[in-house]
C-alpha cells in the first residue's frame, strides 16, 4: 500500500486551496490495520486494473480516505510528467451513490472523477450541498458565502475535463456546485438533473 501511494502523493498547486492541514491517507497509513480497510482495497485496485473502463460505488460508508486519494489522481492528472503514472488511464464511466437515507454526497466526488482525461460520463446519486435555497446576496451571514468551495476550483480557470454527459438524479446543489462543475468541461453534451 505504501508503495502506491508513494505514487501518488499530496501536490498543492492545482486546486485553489487544500481542504484540510491533515491527508487522510496519511493517517490511515499509519493504522497497523489499514490493508484491512475497504478503502485501502479500491485504491489497489485502481493501481492494479489501469484497463478499468467503468466504476461504480455505492457510498453506505465513510470513504473519506478513497476521497483524498481520488484528488491525488486529479491533481496528479494535471502535470504532465505524472500524468502517464496516474491511474484510470481507460476509465469511461464513473458512478457513485449515496443512500437515500444519510448524509448527500460531497461535491468532490464530481469533480475530482472530471478531471481523469478518459472519463466521458459521471453519474451521481444523492449528492449536492445541504441547506440549498439560500443564495448568497453580498450580505453577511447569507448561506452560500463565496469561497466555500475554492478547494474544488481549479488554478488554471480552463476547463480539463472531457466529459460529455453528466447525470445527477436526486442530487441538490447550490449554485457555486454548478458554477465550479460547469466550467470545467470542454465537449458537455447532455446533463440530466433530477433534484430532491
Amino acid at each position: 500500500m505504501e508503495n502506491i501511494l508513494s505514487l501518488h502523493p499530496h501536490i498543492s498547486g492545482f486546486f485553489v486551496a487544500d481542504r484540510d492541514t491533515e491527508h487522510p491517507l496519511e493517517a490511515l497509513l499509519s493504522q497497523p490495520d489499514a490493508w484491512q480497510h475497504e478503502q485501502s482495497l479500491l485504491i489497489i485496485l485502481f493501481h492494479y486494473l489501469p484497463q478499468l473502463r467503468t466504476f461504480k460505488i455505492s457510498a453506505d460508508t465513510d470513504i473519506g480516505f478513497f476521497l483524498d486519494f481520488m484528488r491525488r489522481v486529479a491533481t496528479g492528472y494535471q502535470i504532465p510528467g505524472r500524468a502517464l503514472q496516474m491511474p484510470l488511464q481507460h476509465l469511461q464511466t464513473a458512478a457513485i451513490a449515496y443512500e437515500e437515507d444519510g448524509d448527500l454526497g460531497d461535491v468532490a466526488w464530481v469533480v475530482y472523477f472530471m478531471c481523469v482525461p478518459s472519463l466521458r460520463t459521471f453519474a451521481g446519486f444523492w449528492l449536492g450541498t445541504w441547506g440549498v435555497g439560500d443564495f448568497y446576496t453580498g450580505e453577511e451571514g447569507t448561506e452560500d458565502e463565496p469561497g466555500d468551495e475554492d478547494y474544488l476550483r481549479n488554478t488554471e480557470g480552463a476547463p480539463v475535463s472531457n466529459v460529455e454527459e453528466l447525470v445527477f438524479a436526486q442530487c441538490r446543489f447550490d449554485s457555486q456546485s454548478l458554477n465550479t462543475i460547469l466550467p470545467m468541461t470542454k465537449n458537455l453534451r447532455s446533463i440530466s438533473y433530477v433534484k430532491l
